[in-house]
């Protein structure tokens, strides 16, 4: 088991070593990578230590970290090397070749979702927030002059339980010093959500945060009770601010470019709207802001980049040889390449119209990008496995071979 936890802990620092602002598209990554400079130049308390690429990749840790923390019976590795069972042709003789039970392909399909997916999207919501935290910091007066912490550089403790847990996303913190006598202002907090929340339910949430705070925090490796932690300046409340994202959907539109005997698709990037992110007050001391990009956007980098981590999977399944019918794949490759096989599989094994609905978006998205792939839907607004020639014929007639008409890509909010 150690040695399993050391091999495991080396591949993952050797895949958070390969992640860069490229895993993303260009104008997101200089805006991540923009407000993450914002954070340094203010003197921000990051969890790290470094420049913005140093940054990036420790987010990227923290969302692989979190992937292992949930993939304890080790679903992923296990789906991408052996996949469901499968029923061959007559060809092969009908032939059942054993592989994951349908509970435990539904059960890693269901972690892609509810862990890969939502830890890199709420990663790069975080990075994002930097940049509108700051700016908020510098219109509101009791804000001014703090120290803005990020991420688990704050912690405090659930009702009930004696381990430091996570707080809330951000914290604007005013004090210095160190020991029983030393004392810490809480002028703000910030809860970050990478999807559209529930308004009522993040004012809640902001409101345990605070009311958790005043029961003492852990701040780096310094433990503050109750007696040394004040909420607010004294005159004011402290800020209760919820960043959110935009809700513009990414575009549908696409092209087929030739080069040489090769066709390759080419889908129009986010265009994200001009200006900066919106700040709006609700109440005396409630902020909300709007993030420059959208839900749909952010779940498509996050998409991008649990492809990315399948294929950082793929190097390790096969760091000894990829399987011979991919021999002209590299073993990154062979991972990504590995992953869409089996999802395939998985639509055919499918027990719910959840179940399918939730692998016919990963199929679809690894293998045409998410604005296409996740969004391909029939006329009652079920999703459906995305071909080519789905794509070259709405191109020529504005439908599919199925008579899929062309606004079969929906706008996103079926998304499992």
């Amino acid at each position: 088991m150690k040695k399993n936890h050391a091999e495991q802990h080396q591949l993952d620092l050797e895949a958070v070593a390969n992640a860069d602002f490229d895993l993303l598209d260009e104008e997101l990554a200089r805006d991540v990578e923009g407000s993450i400079a914002l954070g340094l130049k203010a003197k921000a308390v990051f969890e790290a230590h470094g420049d913005c690429r140093d940054h990036f990749k420790s987010a990227v840790a923290r969302a692989i970290r979190a992937i292992h923390s949930k993939d304890k019976d080790k679903l992923l590795p296990r789906f991408l090397s052996v996949g469901p069972t499968v029923k061959a042709g007559k060809l092969q003789g009908n032939k059942v070749f054993r592989g994951m039970s349908d509970k435990a392909v539904a059960a890693t399909i269901r972690l892609i979702f509810s862990s890969a997916i939502n830890s890199f999207q709420g990663q790069l919501a975080e990075l994002l927030a930097i940049r509108a935290v700051l700016d908020l910091q510098g219109r509101i007066k009791c804000l001014r002059g703090t120290v803005l912490h990020v991420g688990d550089t704050v912690k405090t403790k659930k009702p009930g339980r004696s381990e430091w847990a996570k707080a809330a996303d951000l914290h604007f913190l005013v004090g210095t010093g160190s020991g029983p006598k030393a004392r810490r202002e809480v002028r703000g907090v910030v809860e970050v959500k990478s999807y559209l929340p529930n308004e009522e339910k993040i004012r809640l949430q902001l409101r345990r945060h605070v009311s958790r705070a005043r029961r003492g925090l852990k701040i780096g490796a310094e433990e503050f009770k109750a007696g040394q932690i004040t909420m607010g300046d004294g005159r004011s409340k402290p800020v209760l601010v919820a960043v959110v994202p935009d809700t513009w959907p990414l575009p549908r539109e696409y092209r087929f470019e030739q080069q040489g005997e090769k066709s390759f698709l080419v889908v129009k990037p986010p265009e994200p709207p001009e200006g900066r992110d919106r700040l709006e007050r609700l109440g005396e001391d409630e902020w909300k802001i709007t993030l420059r990009w959208s839900e749909e956007a952010l779940a498509a980098a996050a998409y991008g980049l649990t492809f990315w981590y399948m294929g950082e999977l793929g190097r390790s399944l096969y760091r000894d040889g990829v399987p011979k019918e991919w021999s002209d794949m590299t073993p990154e490759q062979a991972g990504q390449n590995a992953v869409i096989e089996k999802l395939y599989y998985a639509m055919l094994r499918a027990r719910t119209v959840r179940e399918s609905s939730r692998a016919i978006a990963l199929y679809n998205s690894y293998g045409f990008g998410y604005a296409l792939g996740a969004n391909f839907v029939d006329r009652h607004g079920r999703r459906q496995e995305l071909f080519y020639e789905d794509l070259h014929a709405i191109l020529a007639t504005g439908c599919t071979p199925r008579k899929f008409r062309t606004n079969a890509f929906g706008n996103g909010k079926s998304a499992a």
